[in-house]
């Protein structure tokens, strides 16, 4: 079982024993505690944190993580928050997961105040928590994990499939300047970052450093479908709402950031760096290789999407230079060493020359 955490309350710990005696019924032994009590740590102290606990068949590790998530739906039950819960499978992992939540849950306290829906949604108050095939075919946009996220069996979870739905993480910067003949500004992709299976905590912190202190970026478009809410939220209060534009995709909202892209790209107003050396840089390699494989999807109502190959399944590396020309749109032309501090060496992408041939056409 793989666990990622949220804030929390100061209570968790110390009331979640008294809990498993007297709600759940079935006392946890030692060693199932001290793995509660090292997540719900994280929990209070919002670090954010990502663990792995692994245990021999018949010692309570199901039953140590439904007892956590009926502590903390009790908790979070008037202020609110979000579960997330996948597994390789719905039927039988997922299933069995809702029963035993259910069965943690069925005691009089909660008497009237539990309450299904849609088959895979449970909620007690205004707490609630979601269950989610990690299947390669399985849709899990939409699903925000504002307590815990947990992958049940990781082991079994294929690696694109949550790297790509649960654990994005790709930056790209740009710069947005004048052309000479006084024509529309363009786009000049400078720096991408590639951080999959960063952990979230760490991902916020880097990025308010990058945005707010290398780059000082006077707009920031951020991915706040899912589980990326509460990153865009934290990115809001650092950098400040004005510069942080949170965006949720839909098939809507989708449709219209690629052909916003489109028309971007072919103006030949977004320019991507050109690599000099004998081998291109990790990040230039897999840009290259996502842009040049994507395909497009065109659905009712001429709503217009893309999507990867099955055969890689990535395709995050395009969404993001997507949100940075969406970002560009309102940011007007300023010189480019207003995007370094003073104090700061310019960075080596800076260095390179944009792509003019081949290389930089998309």
């Amino acid at each position: 079982m793989t666990v990622e955490t949220r804030d929390g309350q100061s209570t968790l710990r110390s009331g979640f024993a008294a809990f498993s005696t007297q709600i759940a019924g079935r006392p946890l032994r030692a060693y199932q505690l001290e793995a509660a009590n090292a997540i719900l740590a994280s929990i209070e102290g919002g670090m954010g944190e990502t663990f792995v606990v692994m245990m021999a068949r018949q010692m309570g590790k199901n039953e140590l993580s439904a007892q956590l998530e009926a502590w903390l739906l009790d908790q979070a039950s008037e202020t609110g928050g979000t579960i997330v819960k996948a597994a390789p499978t719905f039927r039988p992992q997922l299933h069995t997961s809702l029963a035993r939540l259910s069965g943690v849950l069925r005691h009089p306290h909660y008497d009237g105040k539990v309450k299904r829906a849609h088959g895979y949604r449970l909620a007690v108050g205004n707490a609630e928590a979601i269950f989610l095939s990690a299947s390669p075919t399985a849709h899990v946009a939409g699903a925000t994990a504002s307590l815990l996220l947990e992958i049940d069996e990781g082991q079994d979870v294929d690696l694109d499939k949550y790297t790509r739905d649960f654990r994005p993480t790709v930056v790209t910067i740009a710069e947005v300047s004048d052309t000479s003949d006084g024509g529309h500004p363009i786009t000049r992709i400078v720096e991408t970052y590639w951080w999959t299976g960063l952990p979230l905590h760490e991902q916020c912190d880097r990025l308010i450093h990058l945005m707010r202190e290398t780059w000082r970026c006077r707009r920031v478009v951020v991915d706040a479908s899912g589980l990326g809410t509460d990153l865009a939220s934290r990115l809001s209060r650092a950098i400040g709402p004005t510069v942080v534009e949170p965006y949720v995709f839909t098939v809507a909202t989708k449709s219209r950031l690629t052909y916003h892209l489109l028309a971007h790209v072919s103006s030949g107003r977004m320019h991507m760096w050109a690599e000099t050396g004998t081998y291109p840089s990790p990040e230039a390699r897999e840009f290259w290789s996502q842009v040049t494989s994507v395909r497009p999807v065109l659905r009712a109502g001429n709503q217009l999407g893309y999507s990867a190959p099955k055969a890689r399944g990535h395709d995050d590396f395009v969404t993001s230079l997507a949100l940075v020309s969406w970002a560009s749109r309102n940011v007007p032309p300023s010189p480019a060493q207003a995007l370094l501090r003073t104090d700061q060496p310019s960075h080596r992408h800076i260095k390179r020359p944009l792509a003019t041939g081949r290389e930089g056409r998309f």
